[in-house]
């Protein structure tokens, strides 16, 4: 081939000789004389020209006695025998014809789609999509070296980071906080490492881990979530803290020291289970008998306590105003619009074109839902109306509930959507603009049929609330909202302190804590600041703590019955028998010590089934007696 290539590439003196030869033919053929002579064979004489001009003139100029619309009426009509002929035609087809069967019903038929498919489809234009713009949980490093182990690598966070999976965060010499979603924060001390395990909205009972375990170092936690849905779980070397709504912090060395400031906090410790309140304490020891104390005064000023306070009081209130926006956002049209008839009229349409019951019911609940959006966006404009709107939705939830057989599908959704709206403002109190909500909620639970929330629950909430509301007041210096407030409050403290108060004994602990919180906050802002009257001194003073008043009062039947359905319900959350015995085994380890400990299990054995758990009473039963010796069998006796 290299040989052949210089033969295929003639030189330039051949080249040159070629294009000489080729000039020299091309002028042997004459080309310019030829193409001269076609030319001038092409082109016409004037003459001719002008001839047939005068030839194409005359054929398109119209005769003189005519308009050019004359000429063109006369080609448009036709003639006499076409006329009669298309005549003749249309005639026979407007004679009447018959139409088989088949294809009448056919074409009713598919009018009938077509009609369906549009009314289907109208609902779209009036009805506004369920979207739901959730929150992330996300990592904030506040000052100083934070890192996280993702994935086997040590990352510094610098920033902002947001969690999709489970990781393990240090604090080193700095502090951050850890937002989980909009169900409250965890806030990290220096030299502290927790494990996130539970990223999910919500936490998840099915993954059967906690939220996160605190290793060493200290955390502080600010949580608000109803106790209709599962609360955030810290794992310790010592036990386990489930808070549902509260404030709580927690030091893990060699022992693990756990205090609740807000609220209450609940924790697992060798089979232990204790119950902390607002200004107690407990310390974790391996081998050793948890004792709960009390929490001193001078502790809620210390600057850690202090500032952490003061910052869940305003994350909660950010998150009460993210939910009611949200909630806003997702209101479609409102009742002041003059189209929400329309609305209304697409969401039957909706449900009629709707079929199974539990799509049907499923409906509805969303239908009741975008009521709540509608009342908070109503809130938000200031209208007045927000309550009818309020009124729909508990009318709705109710006849669903009358509807639908005990046990059905429908009723498992019911109080799913119950406890999901619940979570979903459980962050407001009584000065935020969405409580409304909140208290439509809780008093539609209340109102459903075997509901899992009572009217006397829903009274506990609202006192616990309004108490939480104070101490806000007190901490934005606001003391004369505080005071308007608990004068308020003096009927429902009054019940509080009665006998039979039908308040669950969880709420009174809570809600005695919170005063006795309260009554420490106004002492304190009467040292520091002064001015207030001494009358409102002296209705606050009984509630401060080591009083007569913050005594124990003893437990109704009603009261009896609220601790043995709450210790019940633990119970059969299991499903084998085997678990269930062990959480009765845990239940019966945390009543000891306490005064109507008898009484408990006494109402336990009528509650559990015969044969069943209820002999593993009474082996409690004789366990506590020989225990307490036989001067305490009065109020332990066998229940047999």
């Amino acid at each position: 081939m290299r040989a052949f290539g210089p033969r295929m590439n003639p030189s330039s003196e051949v080249q040159e000789r070629i294009k000489k030869t080729m000039q020299a033919r091309i002028a042997q053929t004459h080309a310019e004389r030829v193409l001269t002579r076609a030319t001038a064979s092409i082109n016409p004489d004037s003459s001719v020209s002008v001839h047939m001009w005068e030839r194409i003139r005359g054929a398109i100029r119209p005769a003189a006695s005519s308009s050019i619309f004359d000429t063109l009426r006369d080609m448009l009509s036709p003639s006499e025998g076409l006329q009669v002929l298309l005549k003749a035609r249309l005639e026979a087809r407007l004679q009447p014809a018959y139409a088989p069967v088949f294809h009448r019903s056919v074409k009713w038929v598919a009018a009938f789609a077509l009609v369906i498919f549009v009314v289907r489809l109208s609902p779209l234009l009036f009805l506004a999509p369920h979207t739901v713009a959730k929150s992330s949980l996300m990592l904030l490093p506040i000052r100083g070296e934070v890192s996280v182990l993702m994935e086997g690598l040590w990352q510094p966070v610098t920033q902002e980071l947001t969690f999709t999976k489970s990781a393990l965060i240090q604090t080193h010499d700095g502090e951050a906080t850890l937002v989980l979603h909009d169900d409250g924060v965890i806030r990290m001390g220096p030299h502290t490492t927790i494990a996130l395990h539970d990223t999910s909205d919500r936490p998840d009972p099915a993954l059967h881990e906690p939220t996160v375990t605190l290793h060493d170092g200290t955390m502080w936690g600010g949580i608000w979530l109803p106790r209709e849905v599962a609360g955030v779980t810290v794992a310790t070397s010592q036990g386990l803290i489930e808070v549902h709504e509260g404030s709580f912090s927690a030091v893990a060395g060699d022992t693990v020291e756990i205090r609740v400031w807000d609220r209450r906090a609940d924790v697992t410790h060798e089979g232990q289970r204790l119950s902390l309140v607002s200004g107690e304490s407990v310390e974790l020891v391996s081998d050793a008998e948890a004792t709960i104390k009390k929490i001193l005064p001078a502790a809620y000023d210390e600057e850690w306590v202090d500032e952490n306070l003061k910052r869940d009081g305003q994350h909660r209130k950010e998150i009460a105003q993210l939910q009611y926006e949200r909630r806003a956002a997702n209101a479609g049209i409102l009742p002041t619009s003059g189209f929400y008839t329309m609305k209304r009229v697409a969401e039957e349409v909706d449900v009629l074109l709707t079929f199974g019951e539990e799509a049907k019911a499923q409906k509805r609940l969303d239908q009741a839902n975008t009521r709540l959006n509608e009342a908070a966006a109503l809130l938000a404009e200031g209208s007045d109306q927000a309550a009818v709107p309020l009124a729909e939705y508990k009318r709705t939830l109710l006849n669903i509930a009358s509807g639908s057989g005990d046990g059905s599908l429908v009723q498992f959704m019911l109080k799913q959507e119950l406890a999901e709206a619940t979570a979903d403002i459980a962050a407001a109190l009584p000065d935020d603009e969405v409580y409304a909500l909140k208290k439509t909620v809780l008093e539609t639970s209340a109102a459903v049929p075997n509901s899992f929330v009572n009217a006397n629950d829903v009274q506990g909430v609202l006192l616990v609330d309004t108490l939480s509301s104070l101490m806000r007041s007190v901490e934005d210096g606001d003391v004369t909202v505080a005071k308007e407030t608990f004068a308020e409050l003096q009927p429902y403290l009054a019940a509080l302190e009665a006998e039979d108060s039908k308040l669950s004994v969880e709420h009174q602990q809570e809600a005695k804590a919170s005063l006795a919180t309260f009554a420490v906050a106004i002492s304190a802002y009467e040292a520091d600041v002064g001015g207030l009257d001494q009358e409102f001194l002296d209705e606050v003073s009984p509630y401060l703590p080591n009083t007569p008043t913050l005594a124990a009062l003893p437990l109704s039947a009603e009261q009896i019955q609220s601790i043995g359905q709450a210790i019940y319900d633990r119970i059969f959350l299991y499903k084998l028998a085997r678990s269930r015995w062990n959480q009765l085994l845990v239940e019966s380890r945390a009543l000891d010590g306490h005064p109507d400990q008898g009484r408990i299990l006494r109402w336990l054995y009528r509650e559990l089934p015969e044969n069943g758990l209820a002999r593993y009473v009474k082996t409690e039963f004789e366990r506590v007696k020989e225990a307490n010796g036989t001067s305490a069998s009065s109020s332990v006796e066998t229940p047999l």
